[in-house]
């Protein structure tokens, strides 16, 4: 049981059938002192590329496979404001090191969405500095489904599933 005072309530948030929840909020139309209470390092706090966490992924990633399903690791877009948040530079890159280490392993296809340059998203398609608004969400939705159909296409004339 919890204790300890009154608490917010919680925000009333919408999620549509498919578990969608649309935010209308554009990062660059953002005052700058709004965007600096965003600060708040919740994207990275307990985070490591080891450990508990990291073996939690590697199980989700055997729990699929066992299943037949073909996985794909997507490295989320984040807003250039976001790397302020992590403790040293070198975090992110010790992060992208885990995903390609553990793609390779597992031999899974590995979509950088965050480090393709022809595909960058900007702060108009953010709502903060990890989460997309509509237009992003949208646009990603668009470009993961070109890329899934681009897979398709080349299994179906190959003959077979990586």
């Amino acid at each position: 049981i919890m204790q300890g005072g009154n608490y917010p309530p919680l925000p009333e948030v919408y999620f549509d059938r498919r578990g969608y929840h649309p935010i209308e909020r554009v990062l660059a139309d953002t005052p700058e002192a709004q965007r600096r209470s965003y600060y708040n390092r919740a994207g990275v706090m307990n985070y490591a590329v080891e450990g508990e966490q990291m073996t939690a992924f590697e199980e989700l990633i055997e729990y699929v496979r066992a299943r037949g399903i073909q996985l794909i690791l997507v490295n989320m877009p984040i807003a250039d404001e976001y790397y302020e948040n992590f403790d040293s530079p070198d975090d992110y890159d010790l992060y992208m090191a885990a995903l390609q280490a553990t793609a390779r392993r597992y031999q899974l296809a590995l979509w950088d969405l965050e480090g393709d340059a022809l595909h960058t998203f900007g702060p108009r398609e953010f709502a903060d500095f990890n989460h997309l608004n509509i237009r992003g969400a949208q646009r990603l939705s668009d470009e993961l489904a070109e890329r899934f159909n681009r897979l398709r296409a080349s299994e179906a004339v190959v003959g077979h599933r990586p």
